[in-house]
């Protein structure tokens, strides 16, 4: 196997009010991760990148102690999205697996969408969205659903196989 390396990414955030906000700390996490692969490419290619827990969005959920609705409505991103489509741009340019972290709503699991999760995604070199784990253990002050919190539906939707369970946490 040949020798790759992996950078972390630990950036400013610029705490979000809307999600019309987000592409400002999306544009320099790009910056970051140009001079991160620049410098970490030195001895060996960079293939994966990976940033810090809300790393776009900030924890303005919990700071502002807001309700599950005016989260989702201003805050919660779809994973695929809009935001996922800007870091795939990031990862195609680098050909790297980026790891990423938001708050976001998951309609295939909750369709009612009153619900919002923390979800670390990773993306592909070719830019898509190839894998998604929701947080199972989150700190006091969160405010996101957990797949315990749901257990009924999150097996309903991801039968009850070891295995798959395992996968789709």
């Amino acid at each position: 196997m040949r020798q790759y390396a992996c950078v972390a990414v630990q950036n400013t955030i610029w705490g979000i009010r809307k999600r019309a906000d987000i592409p400002r700390n999306i544009a320099r996490i790009g910056k970051l991760i140009d001079a991160a692969i620049w410098v970490g490419s030195l001895e060996a290619p960079v293939k994966l990148v990976t940033l810090a827990e809300s790393a776009f969005t900030g924890f303005t959920d919990e700071i502002f102690n807001m309700t599950a609705a005016r989260a989702i409505e201003d805050i919660a991103i779809d994973i695929p999205g809009e935001e996922t489509e800007l870091l795939g741009e990031i990862a195609r340019r680098h050909r790297i697996y980026l790891i990423a972290n938001a708050r976001a709503r998951d309609l295939d699991l909750w369709p009612a969408g009153d619900r919002y999760f923390n979800v670390t995604f990773i993306i592909d070199p070719s830019g898509s969205v190839i894998h998604k784990h929701l947080k199972t253990s989150v700190y006091q002050r969160e405010h996101t659903t957990c797949p315990h919190d749901i257990w009924d539906r999150f097996l309903e939707v991801h039968g009850t196989d070891p295995e798959k369970l395992l996968q789709a946490l």
